[in-house]
């Protein structure tokens, strides 16, 4: 979620000032009235004034009493049912408890007498990014940077609406025009960098980013972020000086700790060190929060008692970890298996699973539990030197007849919700050449919201009928399938569990369990990894997918 934005609000009437502002300056107090005998008839109560009120609820927004201020925004209100500034006030109050929506309603109806108010559009625009509305957002920040152009932090708050949009060259101009005009403005420094590398203007990013370490050379998260776009430009050695150098400054960093056992898996060096840093991805802000509060399990003889091997976030991550179970169940326990709904009907009767549960659901009882990406770790296992067959999961279907076409699916976008996607995902216009090579049946096997990019081929290609909440449909497909195609994703993982034939399209430095180099995986046996030579190379990596489709297609040509 972006930053919430100060409550700041010059509304006519008066200069900028922030919502909790001192009383304006008042003439010369009267002096009090002599005292009153016990026989003086009561004097008449004061009629409550609007400005008072506002300022008592000033007060209360300003030390963090926010019904309170609304309390009193709204009788001033009452009072002064025209003055845009309480409307403002009364605005701020709902945006300070975090109640967006109605924030916005108060905003625009200030707005309708103040709509030349730079700062007002800019206020309500943040209003707007808090609650998803980047869109309309931008057109406010837009109309803000109008009205006052020579403000850095109007175009700093543009970059961030046109950010969330996606418009990222957009924002990148925002932000240089706000740093053409305050230099030394950290946020749009370190938001720019964080652009530039979405974009993939790597060494623009990495320039950006050591700035921002010049400006703030205390802050660790700057020089993760400068390790990984150092890394993407395939710079191993100078990427782990800078993980280094944020884990020097803060050695409980956690982000810092699981891009250093990345890039070391990465390298091929699963020893202990590897290991021990890639179980602080627990600890990351984004990590999921274990579904039990059992005590985590050491990797010791397990005497009987019941264990939880517990998935994670990624459908990808479990098809990939859930080999280890019965390397688990043969240590003495109980297995029970929790995994995302998604894979619970496909899994059932694992080998080494006692049981096996979807997450979300009531979990049986147990005595301990394990996350499945912390078993390598747990288990000490190194990939290099294990060859993980046979495939892990069964696949029952029929042999290819050579007189027919080969079966190929194509998989060519992964969940947007992962922040490697823009890295890892193709366009689908890009398979367009693939797709009509002769003596292929193509199918599409892509899933959720980029399923539909298939009709922007100009290629015949089948779409098969595949339910995001049940893998099994994709199971069945891929019965069906004699190779798939595709860049890594959960299906890709799915098929080369299940034994299927996979070539996965990479980009130029993937994640970290398919390496730096060579064509397989000790992970799966059935897998061809195609690399680029360069970042961002796409084409590349489909003309050697293709010379090799046709030659498995077409043998004798």
């Amino acid at each position: 979620m972006a930053e919430r934005r100060g409550a700041t609000f010059p509304w006519p009437g008066g200069p900028s000032r922030r919502v909790a502002m001192t009383p304006r300056p008042g003439p010369a107090p009267t002096p009090p009235p002599p005292a009153l005998s016990v026989h003086a008839p009561p004097m008449p109560r004061p009629l409550e004034d609007s400005e008072l009120l506002r300022l008592r609820g000033e007060a209360a927004l300003r030390n963090g009493r926010w019904a309170e201020a609304k309390h009193y925004f709204k009788r001033a209100l009452a009072l002064a049912p025209g003055q845009p500034t309480l409307r403002g006030a009364l605005g701020a109050a709902y945006l300070a408890a975090g109640r967006y929506a109605r924030a916005a309603v108060e905003f625009q109806r200030a707005f309708q007498q103040i709509p030349a108010e730079a700062e007002a559009h800019a206020s309500l625009g943040a209003i707007l990014r808090n609650m998803g509305r980047a869109d309309e957002a931008v057109a406010h920040q837009r109309r803000a940077v109008s009205l006052k152009p020579a403000s850095a932090e109007a175009h700093r708050e543009l970059g961030d609406a046109l950010a969330e949009t996606g418009a990222l060259q957009e924002a990148i101009r925002a932000y240089q025009q706000a740093l053409a005009l305050k230099p030394d403005d950290l946020a749009a420094q370190l938001k720019l960098a964080g652009s530039l590398r979405r974009a993939g203007r790597m060494p623009e990013a990495v320039a950006a980013f050591r700035r921002v370490g010049a400006l703030r050379p205390e802050f660790p998260d700057t020089f993760v972020a400068l390790g990984d776009t150092l890394l993407a430009l395939g710079q191993p050695d100078a990427a782990r000086l800078q993980y280094d150098r944020a884990l020097a400054l803060a050695p409980d960093h956690a982000e810092a700790h699981w891009a250093r056992a990345k890039l070391a898996l990465l390298l091929g060096d699963a020893g202990p060190a590897a290991w021990d840093d890639f179980a602080w991805r627990d600890r990351l802000p984004d990590a999921c929060p274990p579904p039990s509060r059992a005590p985590l399990w050491a990797g010791e003889p397990l005497a009987g008692r019941t264990i939880l091997l517990h998935a994670e976030r990624w459908l990808s991550d479990t098809l990939q970890f859930v080999r280890c179970t019965p390397r688990v169940a043969a240590l003495g326990g109980r297995v029970v298996l929790a995994v995302q709904p998604a894979l619970a009907g496909l899994l059932q009767g694992f080998p080494g699973a006692a049981e096996v549960v979807a997450l979300g659901g009531e979990l049986p009882g147990h005595d301990l539990r394990a996350p499945l990406g912390g078993l390598p770790g747990i288990l000490r296992e190194d990939p290099a030197g294990t060859t993980f067959a046979p495939p892990c999961l069964a696949r029952a279907g029929t042999p290819r007849n050579p007189k027919e076409p080969l079966r190929v699916g194509l998989v060519w976008a992964g969940d947007p919700a992962n922040p490697c996607d823009a890295e890892r995902s193709c366009a689908v216009e890009a398979l367009d050449t693939l797709a009509r090579l002769p003596g292929v049946r193509f199918a599409s096997l892509q899933a959720g919201p980029r399923a539909g990019d298939i009709g922007r081929l100009e290629a015949k290609v089948e779409s098969a009928a595949l339910d995001t909440g049940d893998m099994r449909t994709l199971a069945a497909a891929l019965a069906r399938i004699d190779l798939v195609i595709g860049v890594d994703t959960a299906p890709v993982h799915l098929a080369a569990a299940m034994g299927v034939p996979t070539w996965v399209m990479l980009p130029f430095v993937p994640d970290w369990r398919w390496g730096l180099a060579g064509s397989g995986s000790p992970w799966y046996p059935t897998v061809r990894l195609f690399r680029p030579s360069s970042p961002g190379d796409w084409r590349e990596v489909l003309a050697a997918v293709e010379a090799a489709l046709a030659e498995l297609a077409h043998p004798d040509a």
